[in-house]
């Protein structure tokens, strides 16, 4: 499985190699000379990408003529990986994750609500159940919502704010019923600049078994972030909002929601094995981080 995700991570960064002009391409002309066993010519980038996924390379000619040979391929296969995970490591040591793990890629904060909306709502409510946001809340922490609750039937509740322009911590809790299904709500308002008190409320939906969710673009430039002492289920940001590259975000999930949740999209990287009539997920983060990821944001986000 590793192999298998060092190599997927290899192949599709294939064209970041090629952009930086190591490599002489031309996607309208076969300008990329590959050199295999038994095969010598000039190859389009698919050929590239399926050459380089098998690893049957011999050499590869850059523009000055001299050959990167397979083993230099297979050591940069193998720094790419490690440099993609060694982002993940740090994130979850600066939001004082559990462990890395528990770190999910995304292309942005509103990827990650999107993810967690769709997925806990799919298996979680039904017809007349009740989500609590705020009237505080980002576009983001709101229209997800919208769109899920006329999917699934449910309804969408709002805590009320206080004078001072923070969420009204007692209107919240007075709202939360056995309807209650799940509390997303911002870490700190990109309107008021009021941050959010999470001591009682995240032991309210703890008594109450109901996951928590919290919005932290706005706040995580401002102070350090320790998830666990917060007591939140998920807890996302976005690269740009701590100077890091626009395109990328973080989603921090508890253990128990990846093996409760479902996959939020198909295709590569996701999977564990495929048939032609069946589908085994992948464990752990994998399973949410379908496709080709953001290589690039994600190791400049480290």
């Amino acid at each position: 499985m590793k192999e298998d995700y060092e190599l997927s991570l290899f192949s599709k960064a294939m064209d970041i190699l090629v952009s930086s002009s190591q490599l002489k391409f031309d996607p309208f002309h076969k300008d990329v000379f590959v050199s295999s066993v038994g095969i010598g010519g000039y190859g389009t980038i698919g050929d590239f990408n399926r050459l380089a996924g098998a690893m049957n390379f011999i050499g590869l000619r850059t523009k000055t003529g001299k050959y990167i040979t397979g083993s230099y391929l297979k050591n940069m296969k193998t720094n790419l990986t490690k440099k993609y995970e060694e982002v993940r490591l740090k994130i979850s040591k600066f939001i004082s994750a559990e462990s890395a793990e528990n770190v999910v890629f995304t292309k942005s904060a509103t990827e990650a609500i999107n993810l967690v909306v769709e997925t806990y709502s799919e298996k979680f409510f039904s017809t007349g159940d009740e989500v609590i946001i705020s009237y505080l809340e980002h576009h983001s922490n709101i229209v997800p919502w919208h769109m899920a609750s006329k999917k699934y039937g449910f309804k969408v509740i709002a805590a009320e704010i206080t004078e001072e322009g923070s969420i009204d911590v007692k209107d919240l809790i007075e709202k939360i019923n056995n309807k209650t299904k799940f509390i997303s709500l911002t870490h700190m308002s990109n309107v008021t600049g009021s941050i959010t008190n999470f001591e009682k409320i995240s032991d309210v939906a703890k008594n109450n078994n109901i996951p928590l969710l919290i919005d932290g673009c706005q706040h995580i430039a401002h102070a350090p972030i320790n998830v666990d002492n917060l007591g939140c289920d998920f807890y996302v940001f976005s690269g740009h909002k701590i100077y890091g590259p626009s395109g990328v975000g973080v989603l921090y999930m508890k253990d128990k929601w990846f093996d409760t949740l479902g996959p939020y999209q198909g295709g590569g990287s996701m999977i564990e094995k495929v048939e032609i009539y069946q589908t085994t997920f992948a464990k752990g983060f994998q399973k949410f981080e379908a496709g080709t990821p953001n290589i690039a944001q994600a190791i400049g986000l480290g």
